[in-house]
């Protein structure tokens, strides 16, 4: 559990959460070093992305993505659907739809639809 915990700790540095508000003890901090960086706002600055596998007490697997700002593509269309090599329908927050934070791209080779409206 302690490398799980270390790992999502470390994806979430990527991800560059802001964290309001938090408490944590010095043992829990000293134990789970990843986890205090992202409530203490340590940022990852090597990679751009990751990509790892988890898996639970039960043996489910899981694959988390995560990426910082300086990726500067869409985590489902450059990450997720071609490591799934599958077609995606999403629903995301994309910063609002006036950031002009990432340009379209026309040119992928999976089929990716954000969804805007569900009902």
């Amino acid at each position: 559990m302690t490398a799980s915990v270390y790992n999502i700790g470390l994806q979430l540095t990527y991800n560059q959460p802001w964290v309001y508000d938090y408490q944590i003890s010095p043992q829990l901090g000293d134990k789970y070093p990843t986890m205090l960086n992202v409530i203490t706002g340590v940022q990852h600055s090597h990679d751009s992305n990751v990509e790892l596998i988890h898996s639970s007490v039960q043996q489910t697997v899981f694959i988390v993505f995560a990426k910082s700002p300086s990726f500067n593509q869409d985590l489902y269309s450059a990450m997720v659907a071609p490591s799934l090599q599958c077609n995606l329908l999403t629903e995301t927050w994309q910063n609002g739809p006036k950031s002009g934070n990432l340009p379209s791209a026309c040119n992928q080779t999976s089929r990716l639809v954000f969804l805007l409206l569900v009902i």
